[in-house]
């Protein structure tokens, strides 16, 4: 339950994208409901989709409560960063690289969903090269997780230099990354990063994504070659 209200959350952060490429402009301001941290996910997930498309405007106070949820350790994190994803200033922006810029590991890989969503977030907004250096620069976001949905949002501006990195990423614990090495701790298993990874290389390509996380280790080094091949025509 917990990954499909993620996934939804992400696609919340996507749809605001699009409003923004379809023109729609005006920001309203509304107040920040007194309970948007102990309501039941499903009714926060509900409420944030009401939200005016073309985007809100939080006060000054509002964004400082939202700010400091966001260095929390749990679902408010999440829920903080849904809520400012909604605001497009150029405040709210400083606001959400800043935390990425922390470098800040999640103390485990289930309570990360806040800065996954600052990372979809971030799309758009004109911080390609900051997200580009936290996804495969020298000193990379510390979460691989985190560090694909930099790469994610950073590919849908059109800045391919991340493609090697999301490549490496589909090639991980098969035997293609002897050539490929990775430059992340090793992990166990890798289905989310590998599937966020894979339809972002496809969205760019304009394809359906046919790669699949939990393929044999032939089919997945087969995709992740025929993408890579399909990146430099």
């Amino acid at each position: 339950m917990r990954l499909l209200l993620l996934l939804g959350l992400l696609s919340a952060c996507a749809a605001r994208r699009a409003a923004l490429a379809s023109g729609a402009t005006p920001h309203l301001e509304l107040e920040l409901p007194a309970d948007w941290r102990e309501v039941p996910p499903w009714t926060f997930a509900r409420r944030v989709g009401e939200l005016p498309e073309g985007g809100v405007t939080w006060s000054a106070a509002e964004r400082a409560e939202l700010a400091q949820a966001l260095g929390e350790v749990g679902p408010n994190a999440t829920r903080a960063a849904v809520l400012l994803a909604r605001d497009e200033s150029p405040e709210v922006t400083r606001l959400l690289l800043d935390r990425l810029l922390q470098h800040a590991p999640a103390p485990e890989r289930a309570l990360e969903g806040g800065d996954l969503v600052v990372a979809a977030a971030l799309a758009g907004r004109g911080v390609e090269e900051q997200l580009i250096a936290l996804a495969s620069g020298p000193s990379p976001h510390p979460d691989l997780e985190v560090r694909v949905e930099c790469a994610r949002s950073a590919l849908a501006a059109g800045r391919e230099e991340v493609v090697p990195f999301l490549l490496t990423v589909l090639r991980a614990l098969t035997p293609a990354e002897e050539d490929h090495p990775a430059d992340w701790p090793r992990m166990t298993t890798m289905m989310w990063p590998k599937s966020r990874a894979a339809e972002a290389l496809s969205a760019r390509l304009g394809i359906p994504c046919t790669f699949r996380p939990d393929g044999s280790w032939a089919d997945q080094m087969a995709e992740a070659d025929r993408l890579e091949r399909l990146f430099e025509k």
